[in-house]
């Protein structure tokens, strides 16, 4: 139901919780799972409150003003109460490790491709990715049970060249837009909505991205899984089909080391991205097989129950081992991000060659990255138990 510039749905999935009501924002593209009770309060403030009856908005409880004035808050901060907010307000933290550089529209792009590219995320083109993967392992069991110690082999030394480089360069670039695209064609497929796509600054490091949001669309949480792991298994496969050729040319006594390192460099990309602690695709296949949405904030928030607010574990909705186990990652998320800063400026150091007072700077630099952003961190989450606690409690 379009009601102003949001759209409202009420969810067809059974949950402990009682009715739940999908909103999205058409203007800024933000999704938002609410309970019935916030839901009509929306309403109210929108004053629509004759559209509760065709919402089966039935019994709804009296909320204090306390909590009024919080979820009021947040109504502002996606967006909710103005139509004129196109940009969505992000975490503090967040402007430290995602700087936006562009974005483009790539809906006539996806007119395109999405007839051809969709066929490869049918049960034909995973029987075709199960067969290449099943082909490099055949090749390596036959090539390690047919090896000869005693002969010897002259493996040639890769000489990085500007047009081995150049090569290299391209070849991850377009396996990386193949990767994005993936994630774009799923997503349609499964009936979500996709326009954008960018660059941005992930934390130091360049990446493209896709905004596939309107995954939160999609009721089947496995699809929104295999929206999160379409990249992954494109790279896997691009990965592995360079791989094959590679091995069978190896047996012709063709050793092509550039082939073997780019399609490793492909394949090391693909198990990078599954890194479940930033918001990486792992992060959002493990949000989706959990069947929790914004999975790390709701982790932290259950750390900081089970640890300084035991009374609350009661209102949680959810059983123990899993509640123990999201627990844990949430512990784990608050310290994660703080290692992957110093893989990344551990990374600059070594592939520029910094040494002396360059090194030295970068250390200086990525103390104080570090430092700001566990501060931002721990501010953030402070803020988030100070005036979203409740409402988060009562959506796990």
């Amino acid at each position: 139901m379009q009601i102003k510039h949001l759209q409202i749905e009420q969810e067809n999935e059974k949950s402990p919780i009682g009715q739940i009501y999908l909103i999205r924002n058409t203007v800024n593209n933000r999704y938002v799972r609410l309970g019935k009770n916030e839901t009509y309060y929306l309403l109210s403030v929108l004053g629509e409150s004759g559209f509760a009856v065709e919402l089966n908005l039935s019994d709804v409880k009296e909320m204090p003003e306390e909590f009024k004035t919080k979820i009021r808050a947040k109504f502002e901060e996606w967006g909710f109460l103005n139509d004129k907010i196109k940009d969505v307000k992000r975490a503090p933290v967040e402007s430290i490790r995602k700087i936006h550089i562009v974005k483009f529209n790539i809906e006539k792009v996806l007119k395109v491709i999405y007839p051809i590219y969709s066929t490869f995320f049918s049960k034909g083109g995973f029987a075709v990715w199960i067969s290449a993967l099943l082909g490099v392992v055949g090749y390596y069991i036959y090539a390690i049970s047919t090896f000869d110690p005693s002969s010897s082999v002259d493996v040639p030394i890769l000489h990085f060249t500007v047009g081995n480089i150049i090569l290299i360069a391209l070849t991850i670039f377009a396996s990386i837009i193949l990767h994005e695209f993936a994630h774009a064609v799923t997503c349609i497929k499964y009936g979500g909505k996709v326009t954008n796509m960018g660059i941005v600054l992930y934390y130091c490091i360049p990446c493209f991205y896709c905004d596939v949001s309107g995954v939160y669309s999609i009721k089947d949480r496995k699809k929104r899984a295999i929206v999160g792991a379409a990249g992954i298994l494109t790279n896997l496969f691009i990965g592995n089909i360079m791989l094959l050729i590679a091995i069978i040319l190896s047996n012709f006594n063709i050793v092509s080391i550039l082939l073997y390192y780019i399609a490793i460099g492909i394949i090391f990309i693909s198990i990078y991205n599954l890194i479940p602690f930033v918001k990486l695709d792992g992060y959002w296949i493990l949000s989706a097989l959990c069947k929790v949405d914004n999975l790390m904030d709701k982790s932290v928030i259950l750390a900081y129950t089970t640890f300084f607010s035991r009374k609350n574990l009661n209102k949680i909705n959810m059983k123990v081992g899993k509640r123990r186990i999201l627990s844990l990652y949430g512990i784990i998320v608050l310290f994660f991000n703080e290692v992957f800063w110093i893989y990344t400026f551990y990374n600059i150091k070594n592939m520029f060659h910094l040494n002396g007072y360059l090194a030295k700077g970068i250390f200086v630099t990525a103390a104080i990255v570090i430092l700001a952003d566990f501060v931002k961190t721990i501010h953030y989450y402070y803020m988030v138990i100070k005036n979203d606690y409740r409402r988060i409690l009562m959506m796990m």
